[in-house]
């Protein structure tokens, strides 16, 4: 009697040489495009903290400047009795007497605000009669410049306007107490081709 003959499929083998190499190229594929995935994620992380780190800092410079206009504008009501002037500027620093409103409520004393473009970024210090000193910067800031806004809409260079052309004890008699300081100070901040102009109201 003849035995039959069994045939056996190859199919539960396991896999061929050449089904390993492309189970083995395709998960290669997928672990690169992964790994870019990560790293761009990484990328964009740290693009975001530092842009909002930036804008943090940018942000309580602000705060602190508009305190300090604060501190300017509130000597005001001294004018008509105040001896020295309250408020002589041009493009580069600011000079009068400001309140202690930005670290904690004291005695009116002169200030300096003056402006160092000679570093990166560009630097606003604030000198005070006390021996205190406070710098400000904003990023990315390649120069920044003053400039004043009068209650007519006109914008000078110096303050008063007509400061270099009065005899100095005659300066403060020839404007009105409400023309002692400008509507508003504006910084204008030079990032390359780039301006933004910083309004701190002097007047309400």
């Amino acid at each position: 009697m003849r035995q039959a003959r069994i045939a056996h499929s190859h199919s539960d083998a396991g896999f061929s040489l050449i089904e390993t190499l492309v189970t083995v190229a395709i998960v290669s594929v997928l672990m690169v495009l992964l790994g870019e995935m990560l790293l761009n994620v990484q990328r964009t992380e740290a693009r975001l903290s530092s842009y909002f780190a930036e804008n943090r800092h940018a942000f309580y410079t602000r705060q602190q400047l508009r305190q300090v206009v604060s501190g300017i504008a509130n000597i005001r009501s001294l004018a008509p009795y105040h001896e020295d002037p309250l408020f002589t500027a041009d493009n580069e620093q600011i000079s009068g007497h400001i309140t202690n409103v930005l670290f904690g409520e004291g005695e009116i004393q002169p200030f300096t605000l003056t402006i160092d473009n000679d570093v990166y970024p560009a630097q606003l210090n604030l000198s005070l009669e006390d021996d205190r000193s406070f710098a400000f910067t904003f990023p990315g800031t390649d120069r920044i410049t003053f400039s004043y806004l009068s209650q007519d809409g006109a914008v000078y260079d110096v303050w008063p306007p007509e400061f270099e052309t009065l005899p100095v004890g005659a300066r403060d008699a020839a404007f009105k107490i409400d023309d002692l300081m400008p509507e508003a100070i504006l910084f204008t901040l030079i990032r390359g081709e780039d301006e933004e102009v910083l309004v701190f109201n002097v007047y309400g």
